[in-house]
């Protein structure tokens, strides 16, 4: 696999040269679908779905070398000792030669998103941290949000109309949550961080563990939430990814990150049917390990750790 990764860099950053980073900040923007045309495809980004387990985490590469990171997946406990933060997502970023994380991005406030974080700012320079600001009481998101007051990274409650500014060349929007939060009995689900990375004409769409209902009032994007690759919802939860919302977003390529023979019997067999129906390639961190794909703005190229 690193073998052909190499070549496939070597290829792509032939595309043109990188341009010089920005800061990263957010901002409000108006109609988002309609700026596509002001981010310029520049080099290679790489979008890495880690094998977390039960959980998610997600690391983005930009071409001008920014490192995003969407999620930690869970943290340790005496019952089950898999730190993902400190086993898995830490070792990963550091193979990869990053030293500094530019924006780190708390989906949710649940264990199995934001539980390794906190080992990611204990070893590396964080610049920026997104997060929804829901009230939440577990001891894995009061872990994380001391970990970003020590680090002194610059916070930011993160709401639809966002852009994260990191490269010159990629946009990236953040479509929920709203203002105010939505809610009800699985508000820290359906108040995800959902995020569309657009480079080129290849997109990725990022929705955390929004459910059906968030899905129903994202429908309003319209031809907005059409994307190449997508991270199925929820882990591929029966409770996620409606018909209406996937028929939107058509994508290419589909990735479920979730664990082997989980409790939670994700992905579901009929999230599983609709998936299948809706793209030509689906890929799973419990069978393929780490998935990594690649794009130069034109064409995706996808590596699998198994």
């Amino acid at each position: 696999m690193k073998k052909d990764i190499k070549i496939f860099l070597i290829f792509c950053v032939s595309c043109g040269a990188i341009f010089i980073f920005s800061l990263c900040i957010s901002h409000t923007f108006g109609n988002i679908f309609n700026s596509n045309a002001d981010f310029k495809p520049s080099g290679l980004l790489e979008v890495h779905f880690l094998d977390v387990k039960q959980g998610n985490s997600t690391l983005i590469i930009l071409p001008n070398g920014n490192a995003i990171v969407y999620d930690g997946g869970k943290r340790g406990n005496p019952y089950s000792p898999f730190d993902a933060g400190r086993t898995k997502v830490v070792p990963f970023i550091k193979q990869m030669g990053i030293k500094k994380i530019s924006a780190v991005i708390c989906s949710s406030p649940d264990n199995d998103h934001c539980g390794g974080l906190p080992e990611l700012y204990r070893t590396f320079t964080v610049s920026n941290t997104y997060d929804i600001g829901l009230p939440h009481t577990t001891e894995s998101y009061e872990l994380f949000l001391k970990a970003v007051e020590r680090s002194k990274s610059r916070y930011t409650i993160i709401r639809e109309g966002m852009l994260i500014e990191a490269d010159e060349s990629v946009l990236i929007q953040c479509l929920w949550p709203p203002e105010p939060l939505i809610k009800g009995s699985n508000d820290s689900n359906n108040n995800s961080v959902v995020l569309k990375i657009t480079y080129g004409d290849t997109s990725f769409l990022l929705p955390g563990d929004i459910e059906k209902s968030a899905e129903k009032k994202l429908l309003k994007y319209g031809n907005g939430l059409k994307c190449d690759v997508f991270l199925a919802a929820h882990h591929g939860s029966k409770t996620s990814n409606s018909e209406p919302f996937l028929k939107l977003c058509s994508p290419e390529i589909v990735v479920i990150s979730c664990g082997k023979n989980n409790p939670f019997g994700h992905p579901d067999d009929g999230v599983l049917k609709r998936l299948t129906s809706k793209s030509k390639k689906l890929f799973r961190t419990d069978i393929n390990g780490d998935i990594s794909i690649f794009s130069n703005g034109t064409e995706i190229e996808i590596f699998t750790e198994k």
